[in-house]
């Protein structure tokens, strides 16, 4: 009896074996006698109970332990008996009879089947083509099919004309070797795209114009110039999926306008972002516009190339010599000349500040780029102002008292 059976030894590697043995006297008294123990008629007879274990990789050593005891009292017969025994039992290493040496089967205790599918890998394929019908009741073993109740067809492919692996039933072109496609409008038909972007004929909204494949609705065929339909192409258009203004500075061009009126005040700080703000010393730090007081600069542009800008107050310096800042109640003046420059894309304004010992240019530069500074944070583009030495800028009006003067240079029309 071997205890797998049982579920006990899965491996197979025991056996128990239970015997009754012994031997008949030949004479006229019965056969097992009813004689003292050493009585010639009394026949010897033990009930063995051995269990046999295989080892090794190969199985072929074998150990054997258990015992006996006595039913009769003849001659030779103990009342218990231990049994021990080591063997070896040599075997051709094939343990399950398919011809494939176990050091090389990979189910060395499952034969091979033979089907002339993977026959040398010592395992049974009981489903060759993976369709899971078994082989035995697939019409095409080696081909992966599908169900049919007809034995005939049972595991084989459904029908495919054209034969480009998509059956007929599903192929939009079947007499015409085609492709699998997700798009049944496509599946199973050659691509055809005349345009070269991708998308096939069949689907393709612009089949002569080629997708242009920015991210914007790029699955119709069709180019998208202006994404976003601001106006601003999508190559000069730094935003280009967002509607916005157009604008010369480029980083800034097509993008929604921070600044819709103008007056330097972005409008989630503007009370009045519609409405652009009156510099003239009344409320100028709400952005909105308001009557009466005096502006804080003018520009008289009666010659259009040459525009004169008056302060109505002079621009503070303070900060440390080496640092020199806007004072706060000067920024607002230069807010008022930034919302003109906005107006004036061509307009660049030039400032200039006068010498003072010691280190008199490196000091009037560091002045005047305060002032630079302060005006490009109100800017919308690069270039509204840069600095120039003292001489080209000293006959401005006001330059002499405050020592900055400004002048605002002309950008040639194109």
């Amino acid at each position: 009896m071997k205890p797998g059976v049982f579920g006990i030894d899965p491996k197979n590697r025991q056996r128990v074996e239970v015997a009754l043995h012994g031997w008949l006297p030949a004479g006229p008294v019965g056969p097992f006698g009813t004689g003292d123990r050493g009585s010639a008629a009394l026949s010897p007879v033990q009930l063995a109970l051995s269990d046999r274990i295989e080892i090794g990789h190969y199985r072929d050593v074998f150990v054997t332990v258990g015992g006996e005891i006595g039913l009769t009292q003849a001659v030779g017969v103990p009342i218990f008996r231990a049994v021990a025994a080591i063997g070896w039992s040599p075997r051709a290493h094939d343990m399950d009879d398919d011809g494939i040496k176990d050091d090389v089967d990979g189910c060395p205790q499952h034969p091979e089947d033979i089907d002339g599918f993977e026959d040398s890998d010592g395992c049974p394929d009981l489903d060759n083509d993976q369709d899971n019908i078994i082989d035995r009741e697939d019409a095409c073993p080696n081909v992966k099919g599908v169900p049919s109740s007809d034995p005939k067809k049972n595991g084989c492919p459904l029908p495919d004309a054209d034969g480009d692996g998509v059956e007929d039933a599903k192929d939009a072109c079947p007499n015409e070797k085609g492709v699998p496609n997700a798009d049944p409008r496509l599946n199973g038909c050659a691509p055809k795209d005349s345009d070269g972007d991708g998308i096939d004929d069949v689907i393709d909204k612009c089949p002569t114009q080629a997708e242009d494949k920015d991210g914007f609705e790029d699955e119709d065929g069709c180019p998208d110039p202006d994404n976003d339909g601001d106006g601003v192409n999508d190559q000069d258009d730094a935003c280009p999926n967002v509607k916005g203004d157009p604008s010369t500075d480029p980083r800034i061009n097509g993008c929604p306008n921070p600044d819709r009126d103008g007056d330097t005040y972005p409008n989630d700080e503007d009370k009045c972002p519609d409405g652009a703000e009156v510099f003239n010393g009344v409320d100028d730090e709400d952005g909105c516009p308001d009557e009466g007081g005096k502006p804080l600069i003018t520009i008289d542009d009666k010659d259009p190339k040459r525009p004169i800008l008056k302060l109505a107050a002079p621009i503070k310096i303070g900060g440390t010599k080496e640092l020199p800042e806007v004072d706060p109640a000067s920024v607002v003046v230069l807010r008022a000349l930034a919302q003109e420059l906005n107006k004036h894309p061509e307009w660049t304004v030039a400032i200039g500040a006068r010498p003072t010992a010691p280190d008199a240019q490196l000091d009037a530069l560091a002045r005047s780029f305060a002032v630079v500074r302060v005006l490009s944070t109100f800017s919308r583009r690069d270039g509204e102002a840069e600095t120039v030495g003292w001489d080209a800028v000293k006959n401005q009006p006001g330059a002499a008292a405050s020592g900055l003067g400004f002048t605002i240079l002309v950008a040639p029309k194109p």
